[in-house]
């Protein structure tokens, strides 16, 4: 009833606040274990384990050491969430079963979101918000949308190719 409508001690706050972060860090790392299983050479699925990880332990801390009223606390929370989601997207595509024609399509879909979360990341931890860093993350994350939305289509269509 309380996380409904009625009130929370700090304790219960607490709890719901660390239980929802904490598991957007386990999706986040289990879409990289995923592709590990299936795909072990990738780096990107390794280093999204890894961050994911270390953004559960940093939330964790946040949460109930009160490490939140620090700068250097959301800096790190933030790159930590950026690098982890553009790591399972990037890794997550790998697990489509595209023809080498088209795989270029996902090289540079993998590469824009690793690019997007690299300008993020920067930005937050060095505090920049400069004209170009919001144009070159615009430009990214729209290539990194765009071939992700491409990818079944790619997939469809080299299928439909192979068995003809």
């Amino acid at each position: 009833w309380a996380a409904i409508g009625g009130s929370l001690s700090p304790t219960q706050a607490k709890m719901l606040a660390w239980s929802y972060g904490v598991v957007v860090y386990a999706a986040l790392g289990l879409g990289c274990a995923a592709v590990v299983q299936r795909v072990t050479t990738s780096l990107g699925a390794r280093l999204g384990l890894v961050t994911s990880a270390a953004g559960a332990l940093l939330y964790t801390f946040g949460i109930w050491f009160e490490m939140a009223r620090y700068d250097w606390w959301w800096k790190a929370f933030g790159a930590t969430f950026v690098l982890s989601f553009a790591a399972a997207h990037a890794s997550l595509l790998l697990l489509v079963n595209l023809t080498d024609k088209f795989a270029v399509v996902r090289t540079v879909t993998r590469l824009s979101s690793y690019a997007c979360a690299t300008t993020l990341t920067a930005m937050m931890l060095f505090e920049r918000s400069d004209e170009l860093l919001w144009r070159v993350s615009a430009v990214t994350s729209t290539l990194a949308l765009f071939g992700t939305l491409a990818m079944p289509v790619l997939w469809k269509l080299g299928n439909a190719r192979s068995a003809a």
